[in-house]
């Protein structure tokens, strides 16, 4: 089952990159909507309790499990997250990525004490750098793939 739809109204209600979060639930989930955590995460972008306790009433998602529920409530929370990290000077798509993986609040605590990208733990670094490279290759291969403008004459 695509998701492409969900992804794509998803990114345009919170002002993310569609492709972002594809490659995002991909690489939580394997885009498995009714995957579960080591952790008791959920869905397909394997949202922690805590988070869906606090951000599916804010944007009335019903089911963790429910994949346009459980893409919305990790939209509405990178939103966040980017919204604060650019407060502090990174509003760049690998530190929301990593301040997802890792905790918003640990990121910031780095970031605060002066922490740079290369202080960040090594496998918060690997899983952004991993969802950013291929949603950029997403995005490349989809505008190679699309006749230029000047066709549609």
């Amino acid at each position: 089952m695509g998701y492409d739809a969900i992804f794509q109204r998803v990114a345009a209600e919170f002002d993310l990159n569609w492709y972002l979060l594809m490659e995002q639930a991909y690489s939580e989930s394997r885009l498995d909507a009714y995957a579960v955590g080591p952790n008791d995460e959920l869905g397909l972008m394997q949202i922690t309790r805590a988070v869906w306790g606090e951000w599916a009433p804010r944007v009335g998602a019903t089911e963790p499990h429910d994949p346009e529920s459980n893409v919305r409530v990790a939209g509405a929370y990178l939103d966040w997250i980017r919204t604060r990290l650019a407060r502090v000077g990174r509003p760049e798509s690998y530190w929301t990525m990593a301040a997802y993986n890792w905790g918003i609040w640990d990121l910031l605590w780095l970031v605060e004490a002066g922490g740079l990208w290369r202080h960040v733990p090594a496998e918060h670094q690997d899983y952004a750098t991993v969802i950013v490279v291929a949603a950029e290759a997403d995005a490349l291969a989809a505008q190679i793939q699309a006749p230029p403008a000047s066709l549609y004459g």
